[in-house]
């Protein structure tokens, strides 16, 4: 599993153990989005939709409610 991580973010998986890295920012990055309430659920139903239309629905029904937002 932390094999496919790694090669889906495209970063040896020593990364994953926190060995520094020019690509550590994109590490870090990506467990600071999943550590949001909510996140890994929401990856997960993602993840269980079949690719396609459902997905790039979701995505784009995600990204109005954040242009919908005050502020």
């Amino acid at each position: 599993m932390l094999a496919r991580i790694a090669k889906t973010l495209n970063v040896p998986v020593s990364e994953m153990f926190g060995e520094a890295s020019p690509t550590s920012s994109a590490v870090d990055e990506v467990a600071a989005l999943l550590a949001e309430p909510g996140a890994l659920e929401l990856l997960k139903a993602f993840a269980d939709l079949p690719r396609g239309v459902s997905r790039s629905a979701l995505v784009e029904f995600v990204r109005s409610l954040r242009s919908n937002q005050p502020g």
